[in-house]
Order: C-alpha cells, then sequence, then structure tokens
C-alpha cells in the first residue's frame, strides 16, 4: 500500500511540472562570407511543440536577387524545405519568396559592416520530440533557378559573391528526462526494500556465526 502510495505521489508531482521555453541553439556568428554553394546545418533536442527560429542572412559582394545571375537561398528543417527566397543582397535583380510553410517574416534589406542584411523570424515553428536538423543553404544555379526557368550564370565565387548568417536564435521545450512509470517506482521500491531486507538478514547471521 505504501508502495503504491509513494508511486502515485511522484508520478503526479511529475506531470505537474510544466514544460519551459528554453534556447536550444545559439550563434551569434556571422558565418560567413561563405560561398555559394554551401551550406551550414545544426541538430537540436527539443521536448516537441513549437519553437521559435530568428536570424540574418548577410549578402557580401553581388549577391543576387531574382536576375539571370540569381541567388536562392533555403532553409530545411528535419530535410523538408520550409523558406525558400531570393533577394538583391548587393547585386541587383527582384525579391521573392516562394516557399514559407510556417509564415516567416522577412525584413527589408539593411546596411551594416559594408554589406546587405536581412532578418528572419518565424515565430510558431513545430519541433519534434527529440533531435530536429536544420540545414541552410545557397545555390547559384547555372540553369532552372526558383525565380524562373532557362540560363543562368552559375557561382561567381568569393571573389564576386558570398553570403553568411548571424544571431541565429531557436527556443521553444526544453527536452525532458522520461519519468518513470509507476509500476516501474514500485518495482525500483520494492527491489531497493529486498536488498535492505538480504543485507539485514546477512548481518544477522554474521553476528550468530
Amino acid at each position: 500500500m505504501k508502495i503504491g502510495i509513494a508511486a502515485s505521489v511522484m508520478a503526479l508531482a511529475a506531470a505537474a511540472l510544466p514544460a519551459h521555453a528554453a534556447t536550444l541553439y545559439h550563434d551569434p556568428g556571422p558565418t560567413g562570407p561563405a560561398e555559394s554553394p554551401s551550406s551550414y546545418a545544426f541538430i537540436a533536442s527539443s521536448g516537441g511543440g513549437n519553437g521559435a527560429l530568428s536570424f540574418t542572412i548577410h549578402g557580401y559582394g553581388t549577391l543576387d536577387g531574382v536576375n539571370s545571375y540569381e541567388d536562392d537561398f533555403t532553409l530545411a528543417l528535419n530535410s523538408a524545405p520550409i523558406l525558400q527566397l531570393s533577394y538583391d543582397l548587393g547585386g541587383g535583380g527582384g525579391n521573392a519568396i516562394f516557399t514559407n510553410i510556417y509564415g516567416a517574416t522577412v525584413s527589408s534589406r539593411y546596411a551594416t559592416g559594408g554589406h546587405w542584411a536581412i532578418d528572419v523570424a518565424i515565430a510558431a515553428l513545430p519541433l519534434l520530440s527529440g533531435d530536429n536538423s536544420f540545414v541552410f543553404a545557397y545555390v547559384s544555379p547555372l540553369g532552372d533557378a526558383l525565380g524562373g526557368a532557362g540560363r543562368h550564370a552559375g557561382p561567381q565565387g568569393l571573389g564576386d559573391e558570398g553570403w553568411g548568417l548571424s544571431n541565429i536564435l531557436l527556443t521553444g521545450n526544453a527536452a525532458v528526462t522520461p519519468v518513470p512509470e509507476p509500476a516501474s517506482w514500485a518495482l525500483m521500491i520494492g527491489g531497493m526494500a529486498l536488498a535492505g531486507g538480504l543485507m539485514r538478514r546477512r548481518k544477522v547471521a554474521v553476528s550468530f556465526a
């Protein structure tokens, strides 16, 4: 009876603990300049539910928007593209967002440190319970691009253009250690009681001997 009550109390106490928002990943950066094509990736562990992600994309040199020199950005969550865009960050062209699954907001470009940048924020990003993989990537297509079919200039090299990230911040529910089921608590407590009884018996036997 006592074992059952103790297990129930422990289970109820664990269930009453609320999930709490925490910093799941942070990289102040900047990570660049990096040549296109290239990528930046990380894995973050979460307790599940919605998280929030924000970051800054930097364009160095003549990083292009939608034109014949187009440079395309993709953010993938657990291998699925959730944000794809092409912005003029020094090379001209139009600004366009092609994929935006979770309603990311993208700022207007602004000057910082002698180059252009944009801020991106996703307020409600569904995360798996466990590991979540993030891949940020830029490509400079030679053929079809996100902005349209046809021939494009392809990679220009760091002598002409580059990209990078900074202020990467992912917050959400912290991963939690699984709480044993009430039956497991009962088994553990019962096992400890049995071990204690055996130790007492052994001591009595030794004293009589």
